[in-house]
């Protein structure tokens, strides 16, 4: 038996509607409805929330070899899938925490770029003095030669 088909069995002997389902997994009614028609699959984790919610081990629902075989479970011992407030907080805080490592790898490159150029900025550029680097007080100046005397011509 196909996963679609064992889908749709498993609802109907639930009572469920698509749209119950759906809202149970806090997916459209239409995601429902493509993974019954084998259109689309459902991701693991709604695998998982749907295997809790109908008493079934995920491996029965994927592997087409095995049939449904209903485990005698009560309702109250299997564990409910989570709820869509639980699943918004969930993705808030992976969003959350997404942002807060995007924050600390640009404030570390921000760092590793600045000291970086702190460091270059204290070492010899290639052998060139720059005039920003020159001490320009201490620089001893050359006497200044007399060259007035210097006015007479050189004729070829």
């Amino acid at each position: 038996m196909r996963l679609e088909e064992k889908l749709a069995a498993l609802r109907r002997e639930h009572k469920m509607t698509q749209a119950e389902l759906a809202e149970a997994l806090d997916v459209s009614r239409q995601a429902v409805s493509k993974w019954e028609r084998g259109i689309a699959s459902p991701s693991m984790e709604n695998l998982v929330c749907m295997g809790r919610l109908f008493g079934v081990p995920v491996e029965q629902l994927v592997d087409e070899s095995l049939a449904l075989q209903k485990k005698p479970v009560e309702m109250a011992a299997v564990a409910e899938p989570p709820t869509q407030p639980e699943r918004r907080g969930l993705r808030a805080a992976m969003a959350i925490a997404l942002a807060a490592c995007l924050l600390l790898s640009a404030i570390a490159s921000v760092i590793t770029i600045g000291s970086a150029i702190a460091k270059d900025s204290k070492q010899p550029h290639n052998g060139i003095t720059w005039l920003d680097d020159l001490d320009t007080e201490n620089i001893p100046l050359p006497e200044v030669q007399d060259w007035t005397d210097a006015t007479t011509s050189v004729k070829p």
